[in-house]
């Protein structure tokens, strides 16, 4: 059948903009509508409030999405069929739907990783791939290519300025910043796909890495754009990515900055940092390259906990491996026997030493992922054990964040409370993971991060439970952020395989974790001797 045609008109100033057409099914749906006039067999026009084109295009959306959208047939191989929700595989199959380009915008915690590893998994034409990400993200994205792959896959991570050639794998992984560094490396392979994670990254078209991501971008066939920050929060952060997808919807900055970020001029230039239109955009998108769910929208596929692990590296990673094998040949020396027999201060006091240096040589990369977390406008809960690490995460949150530690009244710490939960510009809580647990309620959070497991099993066990206090009542996104080659993963390696005793111990069964410092020994002398 036909389309009809819906003509919006905006009472606020009488201009008439045409915004999209509607199928036949939507009749009985407008008959239930006010405000509106038959103005020919196939025409509507809504002199009344935007509020009703809104509601009007909302259930366009929806009943498009039952009718029109029919999606491809995949047969989903393992890992991938066992371990993805539904609503996972539903993205898959939508960017087999866009094909070539394609923008995957969910909820941060949803799985825009694995999504994309799926797709990528499925056609060796896809093969090379190149995903450009923050430096943070790197390692992230290497282990879980590891991971979910279903064979084994060459992964190579770039690094550093030095010009080398990139040896012949399936997938290369750089970080945004040294992109225009590492041109000529990069482009000397023909890749078949390009992943731009955290897409936001290439905002700013006079940066040197948008000039750089841009120029890759556009000689390689297939693009996968992924961001969780919503693009209607600012339009024009969005413009390059836009671009570079759909040249043809999106050709210049001007008309689309007039047209969708409010821009105006003003005594200093144009300001194109508002949103307008932001139905339409969404609309635009939506129907031919964007993929977004919000965890409102999934909320009954999710388990109560998404539990994920942020592999970061350090920056100061001679200092620490210096230190690492100070440790290993004092084990060696004294034999595992005797150094358990040791004093239990001298044995802390030499594991607390690593694993404060693991703390400050990811605080960097800590910072880096606040920072893009933040984007989202969703708040966030940090647990932390040492003062010095609390103390440089509130030095450079402060206008946005509370904590509450060992120095913090009582009084203190129920203000701090009060302004997380109500204040909506309070954005961050950074907690002691000893302090902040008793008799606090944090509701207002979604998200919870563990900056550092401390050696001390009790403490590890009651991080554990601060988690499960604060997201009992709804969905929650828990982070684990570890230091990539440090007793950080020692330690998650021995609460099984870094995930699955975790879980256990929030599903509230117990563990026998009594034997951790023989096995951190034990794990820690191993892995040095490889």
């Amino acid at each position: 059948m036909e389309a009809m045609k819906c003509i919006g008109t905006f009472e606020e100033n009488r201009i008439v903009v045409e915004l999209f057409s509607i199928d036949n099914d939507l009749v009985s749906y407008f008959r239930n509508l006010k405000g509106y006039s038959k103005k020919s067999d196939n025409t509507f026009t809504f002199a009344n409030t935007v509020d009703t084109v809104e509601a009007l295009m909302d259930k366009d959306i929806r009943i498009q999405g039952m009718h029109k959208n029919k999606l491809p047939k995949i047969k989903f191989s393992a890992p991938f069929n066992k371990v993805m929700y539904p609503f996972q595989k539903k993205g898959v199959l939508k960017m087999f739907k866009f094909k070539k380009k394609v923008l995957l915008a969910d909820d941060m915690g949803l799985g825009k990783t694995i999504q994309t590893i799926a797709f990528l998994s499925t056609r060796k034409k896809h093969l090379p791939v190149l995903v450009m990400c923050p430096a943070t993200l790197k390692w992230n994205w290497y282990d879980e290519f590891q991971k979910w792959w279903p064979k084994e896959i060459s992964i190579h991570i770039m690094s550093g300025t030095k010009r080398e050639a990139i040896p012949n794998v399936e997938v290369v992984i750089v970080n945004y910043d040294i992109l225009h560094k590492r041109m000529s490396d990069i482009m000397a392979i023909e890749y078949s796909t390009v992943v731009l994670d955290e897409c936001h990254y290439i905002k700013n078209i006079k940066a040197k890495r948008t000039k750089a991501a841009m120029f890759i971008s556009k000689r390689i066939k297939n693009i996968l754009a992924l961001s969780g920050t919503p693009i209607e929060n600012r339009p024009v952060e969005f413009f390059n990515v836009l671009n570079l997808l759909s040249p043809q919807k999106f050709p210049k900055l001007f008309p689309y900055a007039v047209r969708y970020c409010a821009a105006k001029r003003t005594r200093f230039g144009w300001d194109m940092s508002g949103s307008s239109h932001t139905l339409e955009l969404n609309k635009i998108l939506l129907d031919s390259l964007m993929i977004r769910r919000t965890k409102e929208n999934v909320l009954k596929e999710l388990p109560d906990k998404v539990i994920s692990v942020v592999s970061m590296d350090v920056d100061n990673r001679n200092e620490y491996n210096e230190a690492e094998e100070d440790l290993v040949q004092w084990l060696m020396q004294e034999s595992p026997e005797k150094a358990m027999k040791a004093s239990k201060v001298e044995q802390l006091a030499k594991y607390n030493y690593l694993l404060q240096l693991s703390a400050q040589g990811k605080m960097n990369n800590v910072f880096n992922w606040v920072d893009d977390f933040l984007e989202t406008g969703n708040k966030l809960v940090l647990f932390a054990h040492n003062k010095f690490v609390i103390q440089a995460l509130y030095e450079r949150y402060k206008e946005k964040a509370v904590k509450i530690d060992g120095s913090v009244s009582m009084n203190k710490r129920k203000e701090a409370v009060h302004s997380f939960q109500n204040n909506e510009n309070v954005k961050l809580f950074i907690g002691n993971l000893k302090a902040a647990g008793v008799g606090i309620t944090l509701t207002a959070a979604n998200y919870v991060g563990i900056l550092q497991f401390p050696f001390v099993p009790a403490l590890v066990r009651q991080a554990i439970d601060r988690v499960h206090r604060i997201t009992q009542n709804k969905k929650g996104f828990v982070y684990y952020f570890v230091a990539k080659n440090t007793m950080e993963e020692d330690i998650l390696k021995i609460l099984d395989n870094k995930i699955k005793i975790l879980t256990q111990i929030l599903d509230g069964k117990q563990v026998d974790v009594n034997d951790l410092v023989t096995e951190l020994m034990k794990s820690l002398t191993e892995r040095i001797r490889l």
